[in-house]
């Protein structure tokens, strides 16, 4: 019985030490980082805290203007230490880095998002009705040969 005790106890430890991503978040309509931080947040952090750990584990999918953030992303929530030990003068740079005011919601960014793919699109429709006028300048001439 004393073994299993010690065994217990080398556990709990190794479980407490370690932090752990215990949720996955989705992210909603007008969510920003800073209410998942305020919404997930354990009760010892900081948003700002919770703002950097919560970037820093899902920096490849929002890279570095936290205003990325879209309905539907999948987003890993720190807890314990990992959220604890993190920089919030790192939050302080995100936050300050973003295109939309303040704490306030991305749409201005999600605007900006939403403007360069009407561009793109744009630009590749005048593509495809350019490789289209000229195929038809060749059928044509094939046609009148």
């Amino acid at each position: 019985m004393k073994k299993n005790k010690s065994i217990l106890a080398v556990c709990l430890s190794v479980l407490i030490a370690c932090p752990v991503m215990a949720e996955t978040y989705i992210v909603q309509s007008g969510d920003s980082l800073w209410k998942i931080a305020v919404k997930t947040k354990p009760q010892n952090v900081t948003v700002h805290q919770m703002i950097a750990a919560i970037h820093e584990i899902n920096s490849s999918e929002l890279g570095a203007d936290i205003g990325n953030i879209m309905p539907g992303m999948e987003l890993q929530i720190p807890t314990g230490d990992a959220a604890l030990n993190a920089n919030s003068k790192y939050a302080t740079q995100l936050l300050d880095g973003t295109k939309s005011s303040g704490f306030l919601s991305t749409r201005n960014t999600r605007i900006d998002s939403i403007q360069k793919q009407i561009s793109r699109i744009e630009s590749e429709i005048d593509d495809t009705i350019e490789a289209m006028k000229t195929s038809q300048e060749s059928f044509d001439l094939m046609a009148l040969e």
